[in-house]
């Protein structure tokens, strides 16, 4: 056996053997020689897939840098416009991720996305069973990590502590100093934010994203390896232009983003700077017209309040623990009181036991409310839980509140002019506890 001074090295070795200890705890230096000895170095660029919800489980891996993302894939009636993927969790550095198929030989649960560009570990079905057999103190160490996964698989994730924000200009002469300096001090009460306007290293960014809740990556004015590492490394991507000029293409977005893979993790979002006259939706239109982001919003130069609004829709989960999640509410109006159920863990809403057609935002949207039935529920709270991460138009709430409406009734979510809705009802609650 090859002392750890003699195993092969790699640039994130350092990083790799802090992680290791702490994952497996009380592990002597020959079963970490031997454990180390066995794992495989992956990279995985930003937008591509880890693995597919379905596939065999061939390997667990342990995450050493950037970020991943979980998507479930559900089957729904043809009616409820067929299968739905959603994104359930984040893994985040020094977290494990398929162990459990390792042992159940079952078909990989989920989805995994490479968020941004990440490094990981690999131990192959092979070698992991090759360690079962031939170290008891591994085996040991690796069982009791699978149990405290299936311990916790249930529980609600934890929210995440920190937030990438990455602001590329996309016309000449934006000043995007003085737009992350506005941003930052909304963002920094109560909480830790840092502007990083000059190129720093992988590791020095993910230092930095430790020691704060925000972090604002300032691109160059043009195309360069400063510019399209801001475009990788961030949760949200603010394409930032001025519609006092022409809404060509910026030489950045031919250069990086045309060729993004469209699985990219980072949301995409076209923030549209303005005189404190509105543009017309002629040139929010030709805007729109040539880029695949979804969503925009418009911010006039020198206005606090829409500085205000950008900040309350990227501040994405808050920092308060997750209470435990219920199995289903039943809920309706004074004269039957349990006419409705909605189901969480199935994504389903029932009006006397048979399914209503809803699309996915209604559902959240209908959740967000029951948890706070009677109570206002502001469109800013809205927006952060059922559009966590982009800037939207409040009248996509409009739109779902129309649809929840047509399959609740008229009376139940009640309009608060100018702040938000209320539903009037008190559900009867089923919690499911994790055993």
């Amino acid at each position: 056996m090859h002392p750890v001074s003699e195993l092969p090295k790699h640039p994130l070795d350092e990083l790799l053997m802090q992680h290791l200890p702490a994952l497996l705890g009380d592990i002597d230096a020959a079963s970490l020689d031997l454990l180390r000895l066995n794992l495989q170095w992956l990279e995985l660029p930003a937008g591509q897939t880890l693995m597919r919800q379905g596939e065999a489980g061939d390997a667990m891996y342990l995450l050493l840098r950037g970020r991943l993302r979980t998507y479930i894939t559900e089957s729904r009636p043809q009616a409820l416009g067929g299968s739905e993927q959603r994104m359930v969790r984040e893994i985040t550095r020094g977290q494990v991720v398929g162990e459990i198929s390792l042992y159940t030989n079952e078909p990989r649960s989920a989805t995994l996305v490479a968020a941004r560009d990440s490094v990981l570990v690999r131990l192959g079905k092979a070698e992991f069973e090759q360690l079962l057999s031939s170290n008891k103190h591994t085996s040991l160490l690796l069982t009791r990590q699978i149990i405290q996964r299936l311990r916790t698989e249930n529980l609600p994730p934890t929210p995440q502590q920190s937030a990438t924000i990455a602001l590329l200009p996309i016309s000449a002469g934006v000043n995007l100093t003085a737009l992350a300096d506005n941003l930052a001090q909304h963002l920094s009460a109560g909480s830790r934010v840092a502007t990083v306007a000059a190129a720093v290293s992988d590791a020095e960014l993910e230092e930095i994203e430790a020691n704060h809740d925000y972090v604002l990556l300032l691109a160059d004015a043009g195309p360069s390896r400063w510019t399209e590492s801001c475009a990788r490394h961030c949760d949200e991507l603010m394409l930032v232009g001025d519609t006092a000029q022409a809404p060509v293409l910026h030489p950045t977005e031919h250069a990086l983003l045309q060729r993004r893979p469209a699985s990219t993790g980072a949301n995409e979002t076209l923030l549209l700077l303005h005189a404190k006259a509105a543009a017309s939706p002629r040139v929010v239109r030709a805007w729109l017209a040539n880029r695949p982001t979804r969503y925009h919003l418009e911010l006039r130069i020198g206005v606090d309040r829409d500085i205000a609004k950008l900040a309350e829709r990227i501040n994405r989960h808050g920092h308060a623990a997750a209470a435990p999640l219920p199995s289903a509410w039943r809920f309706g109006t004074s004269a039957d009181t349990a006419r409705f159920e909605l189901q969480l863990r199935e994504r389903r809403l029932l009006d006397k036991g048979i399914e209503v057609p809803l699309g996915s935002r209604a559902l959240d949207l209908l959740q967000v409310m029951l948890e706070r039935p009677g109570c206002l529920v502001t469109k800013g709270e809205l927006l952060d839980r059922v559009w966590p991460g982009l800037v939207v138009e409040e009248n996509n709430i409009s739109v779902q509140i129309a649809s929840l409406r047509r399959a609740l009734g008229p009376d139940l979510i009640r309009t608060v002019a100018g702040h938000g809705y209320r539903i009037e009802t008190r559900p009867e609650v089923q919690t499911r506890f994790s055993q």
